[in-house]
């Protein structure tokens, strides 16, 4: 059971990591609303350009994928509690450290009466 929890741990594939920064990249997310110019700091006032790169993401979409991370925080805390259970159980389970002493002592009991027994014989 170990073995197979362990081979299910092992075929995660690796969390993401953020990749380096794309050049002019903006330095923060930017809110929009229709109607509202844009900050100073998103416009070259100079040219009257945009002034770094970036995408704009519907909001709905934007809170969807917020949703789905929640979800999966969730979903993740769920799995780490079972495993947690699972590994309390398989605990719990195992033989106890000196289990065998009880039953290993009346075996030799038992033969060293028989022995004694047989060879009074």
């Amino acid at each position: 059971m170990t073995a197979i929890l362990a081979l299910a741990l092992a075929t995660l594939p690796p969390v993401p990591v953020r990749g380096a920064p794309v050049v002019n990249e903006c330095s923060k997310a930017i809110p929009f609303s229709v109607g509202e110019i844009p900050p100073e700091d998103f416009i070259d006032p100079g040219a009257f350009s945009i002034a770094c790169r970036g995408v704009l993401v519907p909001t709905s979409q934007v809170a969807h994928l917020l949703a789905l991370q929640a979800w999966a925080n969730g979903a993740e805390d769920i799995h780490n509690g079972q495993v947690l259970m699972l590994e309390a159980a398989l605990i719990d389970s195992a033989p106890k450290r000196g289990a065998w002493i009880a039953p290993a002592g009346v075996g030799l009991l038992a033969g060293f009466v028989i022995g004694i027994v047989s060879w009074r014989e």
